[in-house]
């Protein structure tokens, strides 16, 4: 055998008996210290991954949408002059643009579409609860946006008056079940919404609908027409609104989009979600947190956990000293047996991360207010990659303890 097949066999020789000590720690004997290093290990990456998850399920699914839709105008990054900034980018004027859009033949349905927090009360004065107001033009063919149905409000936008804002209010709502629930009222009784000009507005509940998947419409929502959720929100002073929804089966209508307003973009029914996932900077944001938070734990813990155990195992490594075992192989043997750790630990992290995510979907059945998130294989791969990472990082933490140590004191008297 070659030199350098002696070193390979020497090396795998050394992983498979730093795996087998774990291993007998954790299943034959031993102290718990192993078994601790493990579970802190674990409960980091199913932290990571389940805050990863479900914040890239928001982001994919949290979007207003509708299944009729074809195409979407949203507000590109740049600001132009024709967006305003009220509680993020939005469009202005959009009635008259909405009016120019269902004019064309090639248009089944275009509306702006409006989304913001209102506090809303039943209407004997219980207490406020935060609810989603969104806002839109109703089509006379009906439909639905955040998987609620629209076809229980009245037809087009009377309250707007060709920009008075005087015309009829017909304080009609389509609820979710969640806001159904949290407002504790059923469909006919009257609700109070706190407009932002501090005046109390009534809402009628035409409806209550259970979410159709999971996505916004777990939370509490209330779908009203575009002009009266201006109204509440303080968007009627710029006829603003946060995107347009267009339902055209023609490719052509991309083209006329396109200029709608300066910066802006127009994006397909399912390029919105790849839109939604380039230009959101909170799954990024929320997985690096988590990621930080889970290897400063993982590392504190293994060095905790199995630093008592170097300790423990100091007669071993004296034994394996007087034998004439290298100084570099005994710490190979503690640098395997920690990225062992660090790697069952990942393992473990990764089942009970895919536990929490059924979870999540069996609770989205069932129809509780309850997040979505995704199950990818990247993500199991960046977990077991972060647990990895927590063994090195503990490493040079274990070898300095280990050197402090004297094998003279550790061998048997």
């Amino acid at each position: 055998m070659t030199a350098a097949g002696t070193r390979r066999a020497r090396a795998a020789g050394l992983v498979r008996l730093g795996v087998a000590r774990v291993r007998y720690r954790l299943l034959a004997g031993g102290t718990r210290q192993t078994l601790l290093s493990v579970l802190g290990v674990a409960l980091a990456v199913t932290l990571v991954l389940s805050v990863t998850s479900v914040s890239l399920g928001l982001a994919s699914q949290g979007e207003v949408r509708t299944e009729a839709a074809d195409f979407w105008v949203v507000p590109a990054e740049n600001q132009g002059s024709a967006i305003v900034g009220v509680e993020g980018t939005r469009f202005g004027q959009v009635h008259p643009v909405a009016e120019r859009l269902n004019a064309r033949d090639d248009v089944a349905h275009a509306t702006p579409v409006l989304s913001d927090i209102t506090r809303v009360r039943t209407g004997d004065g219980g207490e406020p609860t935060q609810v989603f107001v969104v806002g839109v033009t109703p089509s006379a063919e009906g439909g639905s946006v955040v998987g609620l149905p629209t076809d229980a409000l009245s037809p087009g936008d009377p309250y707007y008056a060709n920009g008075s804002y005087d015309g009829r209010w017909t304080g009609q709502a389509v609820l979710s079940e969640s806001a159904a629930t949290a407002l504790n009222v059923s469909d006919g009784e009257r609700l109070t919404a706190a407009g932002s000009d501090e005046r109390s507005y009534q809402l009628r509940v035409e409806e209550s609908h259970p979410a159709q998947a999971p996505g916004l419409a777990q939370f509490p929502v209330a779908v009203v027409h575009l002009s009266e959720a201006q109204r509440l929100t303080g968007a009627a002073g710029g006829d603003n609104a946060d995107r347009f929804l267009v339902d055209s089966t023609d490719p052509a209508v991309r083209e006329a989009l396109t200029g709608l307003y300066p910066e802006s973009e127009v994006v397909s029914q399912r390029g919105l979600m790849a839109h939604n996932l380039q230009t959101s900077d909170l799954p990024l944001a929320m997985s690096v947190a988590a990621g930080l938070i889970a290897v400063v734990a993982g590392v504190l813990t293994i060095v905790t956990t199995t630093g008592f155990e170097v300790a423990d195992d100091g007669e071993s490594r004296a034994v394996l000293a007087a034998m004439g075992v290298s100084r570099s192989t005994r710490y190979g043997l503690i640098v395997t047996e920690t990225v062992a750790t660090a790697a069952m630990g990942g393992l473990a992290g990764v089942l009970g991360w895919l536990a929490v995510v059924g979870v999540i979907a069996v609770a989205g059945e069932s129809g509780s207010s309850v997040p979505t998130a995704v199950a990818r294989p990247e993500l199991a791969v960046y977990g077991l990659v972060l647990a990895v990472l927590v063994g090195l990082l503990s490493l040079p933490f274990l070898l300095l303890f280990t050197r402090r140590g004297s094998l003279v004191e550790a061998l048997p008297r």
